[in-house]
């Protein structure tokens, strides 16, 4: 017999749950008091589902398994059960689901919500709700970059993409490739907007050296009027376009990934990525061991900011952890997508300062696969790019955008606001992953990150807490002391109390210089070396043998967009092209046959003119033509040969002399014609044949060229005409005509 007393009057529901225990048996009553609902939001439903439904309760329930919610047709009994478990809160005053999908309804049904606290039972709770044709939330994504680059774009498409997939038919996603940060500005109507520059065409709170072409505010505008409610701005100097947009545009919401600044409906979403940088030091650094290989790896990174400075210093920190001696280089390419400038960087690292290993922070595989023509390794970075380059590739950093979006995108959908949240979440919420390891990857290395990826797992993150780290300009950054000059109040105190740990805000930044609240210097640690003087421990200089003394190409990467007119791109930068070439979209062409270029720095070749060739490629000069020969047309790759009956006598002729009266030339290429013999002339110009030579007028021939000397008729001498004949030229004795003397001259 068991008693028992109600908290409050009403029925009750009571199941017998038996389980066996051995021999015995023990028998359980469960018992719960029905709910009593007081309010069911929202009473108009989404037929597509996933609406948020909240159900108010009249007193907290506490005894309970598991909660179903039921939406019944009360005319035919049809019925579908929220598919999500259903959450207690506010001390079990409140429900919290997703509705269903109710495809299976009209649209015009009237449903009960019906509850059960034990999955069994259901008792109606006198509300009903109505059902509203679905209305797709319409989400734009900005890219820096082609959603194909294998990397930071291509990663991000994938979380939109997947966006689509898990609220298919609640929203419909656009986006807009290759949307520029740095150039000319492009917004007009920003002049508009409060917080802008006018005087120099940008927000008032953009970086000093930031000179932007708010193209992202542009689309963002259109995309508005278009009905986009959800933004997502992928690039680190989106977030003031965005910032003002936010401002202007409260109704719409936006995300921006890897800055600060946040506004009510406007969130910021990075990963700790830093963490899987420590993990890729490890992984470089027992490779670089294990092989016996010299202790110095590079680096290239976009910009200078808060995001990359501390994934280097986290690289380094990992590497550091198998071996403190390894040196690390930085060449800073000021870009993130720009394929040549990666190419460039990388490729000097690997020719002047001899590294072992490529390790990036930019958005395309392009230093991993100069790394693989070199036959280097290297870390990748946003991707898997051990299957886009090959076992090259040790691992690489992969950001994981999907839960973040996936949260923020169901706020917008349930109507909520932003609240200006900043997600900087790590390892605990998977935020990020590592990638595949390569099979060059040492199995000492595989086991030390396992240990060490665990405990971030379990939220110890201790990478920046290691004693007396220092900076290249020997700063103890975890000392008692900040170093920091005027930090900003969020970075005053440098240290998680008790501890060597540096506080998140300073991680975050790792600013060594503030000015208001823009850094103005950041801080990379002791054996980074983004300068080739100054900086410890190699305070006296960083030289290379295949460099003049002087010459340092570590930090900025400072080439122009374009080499100019003249110039190609060589490790050295932009150089003039060598004699006998010209440049072409930043590449050395030789000159082709018939043209030259004399002096360095062509940007064209020049024909040669007439009377000139050349006959090879990258000539530097023409070539007169020879006597004998001629060029009539500019550009010409060889010099002709003057034609049997023609001459030319004189060096760079641009058409060869006819043969006159009485002179003939047999073969091509002669530098002077063939006078007849004597008594004898050519009846025309340009002959090509002795036999072309006849008796002049008043002689003529005794004997038949063709008959007795084969058709050479100057082989027998001419005659005065005979007495009674005339004689004019080319007369011989079968060809006399009868007349009075002799007649003719020269004809």
């Amino acid at each position: 017999v068991c008693t028992t007393g109600w908290p409050s009057a009403g029925t009750a529901l009571a199941e017998l749950v038996a389980s066996p225990g051995g021999r015995t048996w023990t028998a359980l009553v469960r018992v719960y008091l029905e709910a009593t609902v007081v309010a069911v939001t929202p009473r108009n439903l989404s037929i597509a589902g996933q609406d948020l439904v909240q159900v108010s309760l009249q007193a907290p329930i506490s005894n309970f398994g598991k909660i179903v919610l039921r939406f019944v047709e009360p005319s035919s009994g049809s019925s579908v059960d929220c598919p999500c478990d259903v959450e207690v809160k506010e001390g079990g005053l409140m429900l919290e689901t997703r509705s269903p999908s109710f495809s299976q309804f009209p649209a015009t049904a009237v449903l009960q919500v019906w509850l059960s606290l034990n999955s069994h039972s259901f008792a109606d709770t006198g509300f009903l709700v109505s059902l509203r044709p679905t209305t797709k939330l319409k989400v734009g994504f900005l890219y820096v970059s082609s959603a194909d680059d294998l990397g930071w774009t291509f990663q991000h498409n994938i979380a939109r993409l997947a966006l689509e997939d898990r609220f298919f038919g609640q929203l419909e996603t656009v986006y807009r490739n290759d949307v520029s940060e740095w150039g000319p500005n492009m917004c007009g109507f920003c002049a508009e907007f409060e917080g802008w520059d006018a005087a120099n065409e940008k927000w008032a709170n953009e970086p000093d050296d930031y000179r932007g072409t708010h193209e992202s505010a542009v689309v963002m505008k259109r995309w508005i009027e278009e009905g986009v409610k959800v933004i997502f701005a992928t690039s680190f100097y989106y977030q003031w376009d965005a910032f003002h947009m936010a401002a202007r545009y409260p109704s719409v919401s936006f995300v921006h990934a890897g800055g600060w600044l946040t506004q009510p409906n406007m969130a910021q979403v990075f990963p700790r990525v830093y963490q899987a940088r420590y993990l890729t030091g490890i992984v470089m650094a027992w490779y670089i061991k294990s092989h016996g290989l010299p202790k110095k790896v590079g680096y290239v990174s976009a910009f200078e900011l808060g995001e990359t400075v501390r994934a280097i210093n986290a690289f380094k920190l990992g590497m550091e952890r198998v071996d403190p001696e390894i040196e690390l280089y930085v060449i800073w390419l000021e870009t993130w997508v720009d394929e040549r400038r990666q190419r460039l960087g990388t490729s000097r690292l690997l020719a002047y300062y001899g590294v072992e290993g490529i390790a990036q922070h930019t958005d395309s595989r392009e230093p991993q696969l100069v790394a693989q023509e070199h036959g280097k390794v290297g870390v990748g970075y946003n991707t898997d790019m051990l299957l886009t380059v090959g076992d090259s590739v040790l691992t690489s950093p992969v950001l994981v955008w999907g839960e973040d979006y996936a949260s923020l995108v169901q706020k917008a959908l349930d109507g909520e606001s932003f609240d200006s949240a900043v997600r900087w979440e790590g390892a605990e919420t998977g935020a990020w992953r590592l990638s595949a390891f390569s099979s060059k990857v040492p199995a000492e290395a595989k086991l030390m990150v396992s240990e060490e990826y665990q405990r971030l797992v379990e939220g110890h993150d201790a990478i920046f807490c290691r004693p007396e780290l220092r900076d290249n300009r020997g700063r103890v950054r975890n000392g008692p002391e900040n170093p920091a000059v005027n930090p900003v109040p969020w970075e005053a105190t440098h240290l998680v109390p008790g501890t060597t740990c540096l506080t998140g805000n300073v991680v975050n930044q790792m600013c060594q210089e503030y000015s208001g609240d823009q850094c103005i210097e950041h801080w990379l640690l002791e054996g980074i070396y983004d300068a080739c003087t100054g900086l410890a421990p190699k305070v006296e200089g960083i030289g290379s043998p295949n460099l003049t003394e002087g010459e340092c190409f570590l930090g900025r990467l400072d080439i122009p967009d374009l080499c100019p007119p003249g110039e190609h791109l060589t490790l050295r930068g932009c150089v003039p092209v060598d004699p006998g070439f010209y440049s072409e979209a930043e590449q050395a062409i030789p000159c082709r046959p018939g043209y030259a270029a004399p002096v360095p720095g062509a940007g064209s070749c020049d024909p040669c003119p007439a009377g000139t060739a050349a006959p090879s490629r990258q000539a530097v000069s023409c070539d007169l033509c020879e006597p004998g020969k001629f060029s009539d047309i500019a550009a010409a790759s060889v010099c002709r040969s003057c034609e049997p009956g023609r001459f030319s006598a004189r060096v760079g002729a641009t058409a060869c002399q006819i043969c006159d009266f009485g002179f003939y030339a047999p073969h091509s290429g002669a530098l002077e014609c063939t006078p007849c013999a004597r008594d004898m002339v050519t009846l025309s110009m340009a002959e090509t044949n002795a036999s072309a030579c006849v008796c002049r007028g008043g002689l003529f021939r005794p004997i038949a060229a063709a008959a007795e000397n084969g058709g050479e008729r100057s082989a027998g001498g001419c005659q005065p005409c005979p007495a009674g004949m005339t004689c004019p030229p080319a007369s011989d004795m079968l060809h006399l005509t009868a007349g009075g003397g002799s007649s003719g001259a020269h004809p």
